[in-house]
Order: C-alpha cells, then sequence, then structure tokens
C-alpha cells in the first residue's frame, strides 16, 4: 500500500502547472516512503534477529 500511496504522490507532484518547481518535493516524498518501506520490512526485523541470536548465545 505504501509504495502505491508514494507513486501516487510522486505523480501529483510532477503534473500541472508548475510541475518542474515541485519535483524536488515529488523526489523527496518517494524517497522517504520507499526508504521507511525498506526500513520495516528488512532492516528492522533482521535486526531483532540478531539481537535474539545474541541473547541466545550469552544466556
Amino acid at each position: 500500500m505504501r509504495l502505491s500511496e508514494g507513486w501516487s504522490m510522486l505523480k501529483g507532484q510532477l503534473q500541472g502547472a508548475g510541475g518542474a518547481a515541485r519535483m524536488p518535493l515529488g523526489v523527496a516524498t518517494i524517497g522517504c516512503v520507499l526508504s521507511s518501506t525498506l526500513l520495516t520490512l528488512f532492516v528492522v526485523p533482521n535486526f531483532f534477529v540478531v539481537i535474539e541470536n545474541l541473547r541466545r548465545r550469552r544466556g
């Protein structure tokens, strides 16, 4: 869902009068949406797996 939200925001920023002036805002928006999606789906769960493995070794 988040990727489609980001894509629609980017399309809205680039269309119409003044689209070139709003392009940096669209790029920043889609970059933030993509990075938060990647962090949520991949980085955070892997971080917890690593921490849990370290805790079990010491435990």
